[in-house]
């Protein structure tokens, strides 16, 4: 019997296909029917390190041809609706490298254009640390005039937009108000990351709303989206200005935001995510949508055992998240940019183009692009524009996007600095406290974090002022200092983390007897990863965190010389950034194999060559749970010790604790001097 035959025979098992249940509808010219259950069991599958997160499945059958040649993939019949009897798909741009289509697609409907922009820190753009991304836009009316056609690159027409004053490295977007509020991304150390108004017509003058949270720098914002009941901002924050080097490394953890515009308070509403990136929320508004790119370490490359899941949450009465679930796991690639049609069904942009799930997560339809769309967005009813890095696509289908209706503008008061405004965009209602901030970052510290006090409780911790210029010269003479720092924060999550679980483990005996087990190990394992990404820091380019290297004076080395000198420096520059990346994927495989379940588990993975394998001896009859527990956690802590040098480190970073102990002293003694 042939492989063809037994596969006929198993459909005739299963039942119906999908093609029969659609043959009563007229299948439009442009779509085609996938039926998931042809590719149920394959003859040949390919092992991880061949096939996976950052492969598109063709499945059998079907060619990369023949499925971007019928774009419109349908995999249960209620994808029919959504496309209606004729979508079509239409190219209306490109751009041979620079991905200038990328992300923050949002429709104007006071202009009838669609605004996007330009990847921020991608090497083809050369965007960034050092020149910003731009935004762009495009008329719908151009676009619709061509949706006939397949491919009219260059037919439409794509306009720059010179925000005023500039929106730097924007990413995120939505439409309120009559205004577009944009995520900026931020620009080395002295650029933060920021909420932007802008009035999506002429002068496009822009405000920012938005800097910190209470002093604290942002990481990168992403995406952005109004809760179509309280009106509130929600936004995300996460890594990718860092693992695209125009951020410093990140000072929070990635998590979800909620601005109240009214009274400017800020609040965490969703954490515990690898990369949270794009959000919507359903058109009732009772969920939200969470995207996490967990994959995607930028320019690290990927790691497919992360996360490339969709979230949805409940939105309680108050506007605060609950009840996290997974909607969808993605592949290829991960969904990023995230929305809504009115009847609730949901769509993300993937590896292969736009997925669409119905509102229980069943995968109902694609549009096939058989590349990246970061991001895409309805135009209103019937219209849809779509990112793909170098490629703009305009889509015409049957769906009506889910559109937040509001009248006022937005009610906070323009930052006093560097804004230009008009009568047509002025912002309406009295400064609050806190959304009315200066354009420059805080020269405050950050509080101190003392290892464990959380846990046992202690006063509030010790603040300095310290200028800003003192601040740029410690930055940029003192990296190795972050070495400590990152240990203890390390080890307090460790702490925390190892008592937990040693909890769990013990709850039937009780929690006295796990309890300095799991935070002995916590604690070790805190510290591994303390060290790795104290060095990892440490290895850091200066110019990618913004500190401005001291120019060679030239007239005291003469011309040759300092072209030497400049090559030394290049050299060392690009060895240092091998070596960070090296370092960086040693740090990604610990935090993986380090994980409190893998460690209580006994599980090495990700210990690589060159550990010295540590095996825990076998399990005895009638040995005590924790001893369980610490001979398997021991054998993998063990092996990344030796691994890591921790002992070597350890004697580093005491040496760099007593420096920095005796310097707290020397500044309080010249602080009591000055009083």
């Amino acid at each position: 019997m042939t492989v063809a035959s037994v596969l006929v025979a198993a459909l005739a098992v299963l039942g119906p296909s999908l093609l029969s249940r659609v043959e009563g509808s007229k299948l439009p010219a442009q779509a085609q029917v996938i039926d998931q259950r042809a590719f149920n069991v394959l003859n040949k599958t390919q092992p991880p390190a061949e096939f996976n997160a950052d492969n598109i499945f063709v499945p059998p059958g079907h060619s990369e041809d023949s499925l971007t040649k019928r774009p419109f993939h349908v995999y249960d019949d209620e994808f029919l609706k959504i496309i209606g009897d004729n979508p079509t798909l239409t190219r209306i741009a490109h751009s041979p490298k620079d991905p200038l289509f990328h992300e923050a697609v949002v429709w104007s409907r006071e202009t009838d254009e669609v605004f996007f922009v330009q990847n921020a820190g991608a090497k083809n753009a050369s965007t960034g640390l050092h020149k910003s991304a731009i935004i762009e836009k495009i008329s719908l009316k151009d676009a619709a005039a061509v949706s006939n056609k397949s491919d009219v690159a260059g037919l439409v027409n794509v306009t720059t937009v010179p925000s005023s004053p500039m929106v730097i490295n924007p990413n995120g977007a939505t439409n309120y108000r009559g205004q577009i509020i944009l995520t900026g991304e931020g620009q080395g150390n002295d650029t933060p990351p920021a909420l932007w108004v802008m009035n999506p017509q002429k002068p496009y003058n822009t405000t920012v709303i938005l800097n910190n949270y209470f002093g604290r720098q942002f990481n990168s914002l992403n995406d952005v989206a109004i809760h179509p009941k309280n009106k509130d901002i929600y936004f995300t924050d996460t890594i990718y200005g860092y693992v695209q080097d125009f951020r410093p490394a990140p000072g929070l953890q990635d998590q979800i935001y909620r601005l109240n515009p009214d009274t400017g308070a800020v609040t965490v509403v969703a954490d515990r995510f690898d990369h949270p990136n794009g959000l919507t929320f359903s058109p009732n508004g009772e969920y939200a949508y969470v995207t996490d790119t967990g994959i995607n370490y930028g320019f690290y490359g990927m790691n497919s055992t992360r996360s490339a899941s969709i979230y949805r949450f409940d939105v309680k009465n108050d506007g605060t998240l609950d009840n996290r679930k997974v909607f969808a796991f993605v592949s290829p690639g991960a969904p990023d940019g995230v929305h809504c049609d009115s009847q609730g069904n949901v769509y993300a942009g993937c590896g292969d183009g736009v997925q669409v799930w119905n509102p229980s997560g069943k995968l109902i339809g694609k549009v096939y692009l058989g590349a990246t769309s970061a991001n895409f967005n309805f135009a209103g009813k019937g219209r849809m524009v779509i990112g793909a890095e170098t490629d703009l696509y305009y889509v015409t289908l049957a769906a009506e996007g889910s559109y937040v209706e509001t009248t006022q503008r937005v009610p906070v008061q323009a930052m006093p600095t560097s804004t230009k405004t008009d009568s047509s965009s002025a912002l309406s209602a009295p400064p609050s406290p806190a959304t009315t901030m200066s354009s420059t970052h805080s020269d405050a510290d950050p509080a101190v974090d003392n290892s464990l006090d959380d846990i046992f409780g202690s006063s509030p911790p010790e603040t300095r002022e310290v200028p800003s210029a003192m601040r740029r010269e410690a930055t940029a003479t003192a990296e190795p200092s972050d070495l400590p720092s990152l240990r203890r924060q390390h080890v307090t999550a460790g702490y925390r983390e190892g008592v937990s679980t040693s909890k769990g483990e013990h709850v039937q005996r009780g929690f006295d007897a796990g309890f300095p087990v799991g935070a002995q190990l916590g604690m070790r394992a805190g510290t591994i990863l303390g060290i790795l990404e104290g060095i990892t820091r440490g290895l850091e380019d200066r110019s990618v965190s913004g500190v401005v290297k001291k120019p060679v004076a030239r007239g005291a080395l003469g011309s040759s010389a300092a072209r030497s000198e400049d090559a030394r420096s290049t050299e060392t520059a690009e060895s240092r950034r091998r070596l960070r990346e090296e370092v960086l994927k040693i740090y990604m495989e610990a935090t993986k194999s380090l994980d409190v379940q893998s460690v209580f588990a006994g599980s090495n993975v990700g210990a690589g060559a060159g550990s010295s394998g540590h095996n825990p001896p076998a399990e005895q009859a009638g040995e005590p749970a924790e001893a369980q527990l610490g001979r398997k956690g021991d054998s993998v802590v063990s092996t990344w010790e030796d691994k890591v040098a921790v002992a070597h480190w350890e004697k580093n970073m005491e040496a760099l604790e007593m420096k920095e102990s005796q310097a707290d002293k020397g500044d309080k003694g010249a602080a009591a001097e000055r009083i």
